[in-house]
């Protein structure tokens, strides 16, 4: 007896729970709860507008879905699709990846029509990487979580951050704040930083150094009060952005806010013809002194494996791993 047709439709927002429903029983654990806070901020913020879903159905029963959320500069992050990493996955049965491919063809027409142009995805497990594989992603690059508590926030003395040629130059960090010629000059230096760097360097390939820039900017939690501009004799040098984050259901220490705070530090760069010269460890004391006066619970990042210089740096300063992924790319053509 044949099958019935599999139906594959886009899920209107007000739906979106029941796409959920089909995924999250097949999903783990943590990823389940990153997917829920995903979408609970885009409901909380009142933009579930920027939730993209669409179902493959047969007999009204949900065979495949698919979600992704968008973000900054008409991109998009995948959340899911038939649960990544799920059982079917794991056990070697491919029975249903017709319907997966089904709905992903018109999932990428849906983000097309939604003019997204790039959509990103992670991968914890060898099963993630495979679906990835099978659906057209990129693997950009593995990334290492790190976290730095706040006991640990001790900055280095100059004689041990900068090297014999820069020791004896003026060196300024500057508030950018609400002073829109600064935020351009940040923006710009940012690009700058950008050219031959180690961390993600294939994520060229898919954005540009302004869409990544613009990226940092249109993020909900951006806040140019904590972004810094490097100036070395007068000359932009390098630019630090930090991004605060609320710590729910934490207790609180003495003397801290009653709601706890880590600091991310989104990103840091310096210009090409300044590096070598111990500029980056400038940058990380100033990031570690901006989060105690804060009064940030921790201090987190994600880097790439790859970017030894940097990975080395935070080892060294007392930063902890804690968790790892690998980061995927896809450009989305209409």
């Amino acid at each position: 007896m044949a099958l019935a047709p599999l139906v594959v439709t886009d899920v209107a927002p007000a739906d979106i729970t029941k796409a959920l429903q089909s995924l999250i029983p097949k999903v783990r654990v943590e990823r389940a709860q990153w997917i829920i806070a995903q979408l609970a901020d885009r409901v909380e913020r009142k933009r579930i507008s920027e939730v993209y879903a669409s179902v493959g159905k047969r007999f009204d029963a949900i065979e495949s879905a698919a979600i992704a959320v968008a973000t900054p500069a008409h991109g998009a992050t995948l959340l899911a699709i038939n649960g990544m990493g799920d059982a079917v996955d794991q056990h070697g049965v491919e029975s249903e990846e017709s319907a997966v491919q089904a709905v992903w063809t018109h999932f990428l027409a849906r983000l097309a029509a939604a003019r997204v142009t790039y959509l990103q995805a992670s991968s914890e497990t060898e099963s993630d990487r495979r679906r990835l594989t099978r659906l057209g992603f990129r693997h950009l690059a593995d990334l290492a979580f790190m976290v730095l508590e706040r006991e640990n926030f001790m900055p280095l003395p100059p004689s041990e951050v900068l090297t014999p040629s820069t020791v004896n130059h003026e060196i300024q960090m500057v508030v950018v704040g609400d002073d829109l010629g600064r935020l351009e000059a940040a923006s710009q230096i940012a690009e700058q930083t950008f050219s031959g760097t180690h961390d993600c360097p294939l994520l060229g390939e898919f954005r540009s150094a302004s869409e990544i820039v613009a990226g940092y900017r249109l993020s909900p939690q951006f806040d140019p009060w904590q972004w810094r501009i490097l100036i070395v004799q007068g000359e932009p040098a390098g630019c630090l952005f930090l991004t605060r984050h609320r710590l729910e259901g934490s207790g609180s220490d003495e003397g801290q806010s009653a709601t706890p705070t880590a600091v991310e530090l989104a990103y840091m760069g310096v210009i090409p013809k300044f590096r070598g010269s111990g500029l980056g460890r400038v940058l990380l004391d100033c990031a570690i002194n901006v989060s105690s006066e804060l009064g940030a619970s921790r201090m987190i990042l994600a880097v790439d494996r790859r970017n030894s210089p940097a990975f080395t740096i935070y080892r060294q300063r007392g930063w902890v791993e804690t968790a790892g992924e690998s980061a995927w790319g896809m450009e989305i053509t209409p």
